[in-house]
């Protein structure tokens, strides 16, 4: 359902183009905490797009760090990255999962790929042999 109505909400892909249309439409996209002149230390989403699209994507994030074990190891990966190079808590993990979410789908999208384990050395691949 989550998929559903990801698709649904983000109509025909072939009319952005770029995923970063998609990130900002759906309102993930970090924007910059600032009043006065000074800045918060926090980079929150801009939540400026479709809420029904971030509520989506926030299930499947959801879904996806429970079944999917590569992006499960990526999002630990950032939380536990040491304290200079700005580990994210758990929701901002799950923001990061929700845009390379839909990066993945654009990216499936325009090559006409089934998401795989060996998706990753056929893209690879691709950009090796072009």
């Amino acid at each position: 359902m989550t998929i559903a109505g990801i698709l649904g909400e983000l109509g025909p892909l072939n009319l952005y183009c770029g995923a970063k249309q998609i990130i900002k439409m759906a309102g993930i996209n970090p924007v910059q905490s600032e009043s006065a002149g000074k800045r918060t230390s926090k980079t929150p989403m801009s939540k400026k797009g479709r809420p029904l699209l971030r509520y989506c994507l926030w299930e499947a994030s959801l879904n996806i760090l429970n079944h999917n074990q590569e992006f499960k190891t990526w999002a630990k990966r950032l939380q536990e990255r040491p304290l200079h190079q700005n580990p994210l808590k758990k929701r901002e993990a799950r923001g990061a999962v929700c845009r390379k979410l839909l990066c993945l789908i654009y990216a499936l999208f325009n090559k006409r790929l089934f998401y795989g384990t060996d998706y990753r050395a056929k893209v690879e691949g691709e950009m090796v042999m072009v």
